[in-house]
């Protein structure tokens, strides 16, 4: 399996070499040993007891070695969990890998044994040489622990560039029509913006005309988390009222640190596939996946102040079902998450980020002896459409603490933003908006996701009093009570008010707890001029 590869061109070792950008490349990009055992494939499940151990393989001394196929091309950054890669403590990497070619970074390698993620780790470094990694690593802790692999599709690797900001969600409308720019097969798609930085398909709808065309595509199926995953999407095309009057099926595949799409023909023209730019985190992050996280899980040992790094350094973090989707927005009171000290974000201070490709400083806080934020240190989050990354450090508490979860739905995450001051209560003004135009569906099952941003960030719930609020004459409210408990959904009724009579009209609608939010599933008002009022 081993194999030592030394530059051809002389005798003697070289200190660099130049890649084909005119990149000096380190040493190790050149020197290195390969390493193509396909047991240590994520996909390899062992459950037969006999397990390949690592500490005999490679000592205190770093050895720079290179994973090629058929055993990998890569450290996953994902636990692929215990029993994994023909051990039984899998090593995955708990930092990304470096994003610029010729970048050389530290990295902690964590091995998952049974449910917990990271039972033991040791530090390593990795090396972006352009095309491939080099990793310097060094012996385990212990048996039975190995470094895990990954091995990715054809299509991470061939696949055609497209550079065209006329695709971008903010681009207005045109005529533009991908019927002649691909065919009724696939074609590996990778979208990237003039300085070379990745974009992806947005997973709302733009609403038509942008995107250099008149009918918008965008994704209406979760992208996948784990690296070499690939998963079949719907592109829903936006166009007049409609948020999806056309669709076809495409492919999304994660190649680590970026996505390649394979794209068929759209349906009909013009349809053109959108395109939106996301900072570098929406891509290189670390996936977790540990539902020992969610704040319904009791006390237990896990911490974090060794997963994470501390102050200085940063991990981006995604995390997914069933380990929850992001930190917990409230308190938890007593020893939860599998851990003594919870970390929660307090969002009393610092909200979630609400507009796409928006960066925060939060605040994490753990509760101890009654106080709500005993002990604290800064994170980021980055709202990266239908998800958020966190960039970690270590929390401050002794240990064991650790960062709490909660699992929610997807309309937590793929809503429409509206933030329309003439919607409060407070505005006066006459009016004859009417909603019905905005929410076209009447199916309870089947709304649009909403997430107001000013104005309280709710619908308003209290009767109004009287009529000619909101912009309108006939004012929305609900006296609905809210779900409390984040991820919890509810129906409830709107009332429209006309005059004197408090609920003249009526439709239902849907509440969600998005933890520090609510999303609404809106529904067509039963009559004009009828608007939903915020407050």
């Amino acid at each position: 399996f081993l194999s030592t590869l030394t530059s051809l061109a002389s005798n003697r070792p070289i200190a660099t070499t130049t890649s084909t950008i005119g990149v000096d490349l380190p040493l190790e990009c050149t020197v290195y040993t390969t390493i193509d055992d396909s047991t240590r494939v994520v996909s390899n499940n062992i459950n037969d007891g006999s397990q390949a151990c690592d500490a005999s393989l490679f000592d205190s001394t770093p050895d720079p070695i290179r994973f090629v196929s058929p055993g990998g091309t890569q450290i996953p950054t994902i636990s692929p969990g215990g029993n994994n890669c023909g051990a039984g403590g899998a090593g995955w990497l708990v930092t990304s890998h470096p994003s610029e070619i010729g970048q050389s970074i530290d990295g902690t390698v964590c091995y998952a044994v049974d449910s917990n993620v990271c039972w033991q780790s040791n530090s390593i470094q990795i090396t972006n040489c352009g095309g491939y990694y080099v990793y310097q690593l060094y012996t385990p802790p212990t048996c039975n622990l190995r470094y895990c692999t990954v091995e990715f599709p054809d299509q991470c690797t061939n696949y055609t560039t497209i550079n065209d900001s006329s695709r971008l969600v903010s681009s207005n409308g045109g005529s533009g029509c991908d019927n002649s720019s691909f065919s009724t097969g696939i074609t590996y798609v990778r979208f990237v913006s003039g300085s070379g930085k990745d974009m992806e398909i947005p997973m709302s709808s733009p609403g038509p005309n942008h995107c250099g065309t008149q009918a918008t595509g965008y994704v209406t199926t979760d992208y996948p988390y784990f690296p070499s995953q690939t998963v079949n999407a719907t592109v829903c095309y936006a166009n007049n009222n409609t948020s999806c009057y056309a669709s076809n099926t495409i492919t999304i595949t994660y190649c680590d640190q970026y996505y390649v799409f394979g794209l068929t023909k759209p349906p009909r023209c013009p349809a053109r596939y959108c395109t939106m730019d996301l900072p570098i985190q929406c891509y290189n992050y670390v996936t977790i996946n540990d539902s020992t996280r969610l704040s319904s899980y009791g006390e237990s040992s896990f911490d974090d102040t060794t997963l994470f790094p501390r102050a200085g350094s940063i991990s981006y973090v995604r995390f997914v079902s069933p380990g929850g989707t992001q930190i917990l927005g409230t308190p938890t009171y007593g020893s939860r998450c599998g851990t003594r000290y919870s970390i929660y974000i307090d969002t009393s201070n610092t909200p979630y980020p609400s507009s796409v490709g928006e960066t925060v400083n939060a605040t994490a806080c753990g509760y101890y002896g009654g106080n709500l934020c005993y002990a604290s240190n800064m994170i980021t989050i980055t709202n990266c459409s239908t998800y958020y990354i966190f960039g970690l450090t270590a929390p401050p508490f002794s240990s064991p603490s650790r960062y709490c979860t909660v699992d929610l739905p997807s309309q937590c995450y793929s809503y429409r933003s509206i933030n329309d001051s003439t919607r409060s209560i407070s505005n006066l003004v006459n009016g004859t908006a009417c909603d019905q135009s905005l929410f076209t569906s009447s199916n309870i099952s089947a709304p649009t996701y909403v997430r107001f941003i000013s104005s309280n960030g709710a619908i308003y719930n209290y009767a109004p009093g009287g009529s000619n609020m909101c912009g309108t004459s006939l004012p929305g409210w609900t006296n609905s009570t809210f779900p409390t408990n984040p991820g919890d959904t509810v129906n409830a009724i709107v009332c429209y008010q006309y005059l004197t009579r408090s609920c003249y009209v009526s439709n239902t609608i849907t509440i969600t707890n998005c933890d520090s939010f609510y999303v609404f599933g809106l529904t067509k008002p039963p009559r004009c001029p009828a608007r939903y009022c915020t407050g």
